[in-house]
Parts: C-alpha cells; structure tokens; sequence
C-alpha cells in the first residue's frame, strides 16, 4: 500500500522543480487522493458492492498490484494537474525567491525567469534526466548484482556490480562538470 500512495504522488513532488504553477494544494491533493483511492481499492467491502467480488480488478496478485498502482497514479495525477489550474499559484516573491536560489530549467519556469533578467538561463533537463536514468541503474544494478554474488551467480552478479560502478562513476563525471568543478587529472610525484 505504501507504495501505491507514493507512486501516486510521486509526479507531483519531481514536476515541482520543473513546473512553476504547482502549489501546496496541488501536493495535499495529491496526497489526498492517492490515500483515499489507495484504502478504496483495498477494500473488500467497497469491492463487493461495486463488482461483486473480494476485488475490484481480476487477475493475479501481480496484475492486482500493476492494475491498482496504475488506477492510483492515473486518477491522482488527473486530480493534481485540475487542482493546479483551478487554484492560484505561490506568491510571486516566493516564486522568485526559489528561482532565483535552485535555478531550475528555465522550460517550465519561463513566466518566472522573465521577471529575473540577471539569472542565467538553465537548459539542463537532458542531463537531468540522463543523471536520473544513471542513479537508478547504478542503484538497481548495485543491489542485483550485491544479490547475485550472495547467491553464488559469480557472472551475472561481477556484470551488474561493474554496471553500477560504470554508472556511479560517469554519474560523478556529468555532476562535477554540472557544478563547474575542475577536471581531476593524475600527477605522478617525482622523487628528486
């Protein structure tokens, strides 16, 4: 269940670093939602009464699971996106208090970084993104990897453990130069 509430609610909390008009009631909307639809789905009362039987979906335990998160994440995300347009955004000052401080991408920020001229504009969604694909290879890689070498699958656990090193290390090279830090190059040290 908990993590049918956070895939619910899980769009809300990263679209807020990209998408200026999202609100504090967008966010308790979404939660709201997610918690709400989550408890129906999960109860056998409400299940009976609607289709007749101890679930509201058929289907394995898995395809329960898939069908439920998906109904949860799809409604809650229709909630929060008609929550946002219909109530009024943060206080402009804040708004440019938090763009001038995070400098997010400038894609879904536009509105606010035309009232900051002296902010550099961010274009760094792509790499966003390819650093978010890394971390979640590198974690997933790490933790099967970790898995396979316990179980004694020597192959396929030193494959994912080297996947995971090769993301964490590329990962480092894409924040380092994000930040503006300096190259590392090796030096010998001569003995003299």
């Amino acid at each position: 269940m908990v993590l049918q509430v956070g895939a619910g609610t899980g769009s809300v909390y990263m679209l807020r670093w990209y998408w200026w008009r999202i609100n504090a009631w967008s966010e308790i909307s979404a939660m709201i939602t997610a918690l709400v639809l989550t408890l129906a789905l999960h109860s056998q009362a409400l299940a009976e009464a609607v289709a007749g039987r101890p679930t509201i979906f058929t289907g394995s335990d898995t395809v329960l699971f898939a069908k439920d998160v998906l109904t949860t994440t799809l409604v809650t995300t229709i909630v929060w996106i008609t929550v946002t347009i219909l109530t009024k955004s943060e206080p402009e000052s804040i708004l440019l208090s938090f763009y001038r401080k995070v400098r997010p991408d400038v894609t879904g920020w536009s509105a606010i970084a035309t009232l900051a001229p002296e902010i550099p504009r961010t274009h760094d969604i792509g790499r966003n993104l390819w650093c978010w694909i890394l971390g979640c290879t590198m974690v997933y890689s790490a933790l099967f990897g970790v898995g396979k070498l316990l179980m004694h699958h020597w192959s396929l656990g030193i494959f994912l453990v080297l996947v995971a090193t090769l993301c964490a290390w590329r990962m480092a090279i894409e924040l380092n130069q994000e930040q503006g830090a300096p190259q590392v190059v090796p030096t010998t040290i001569s003995q003299g």
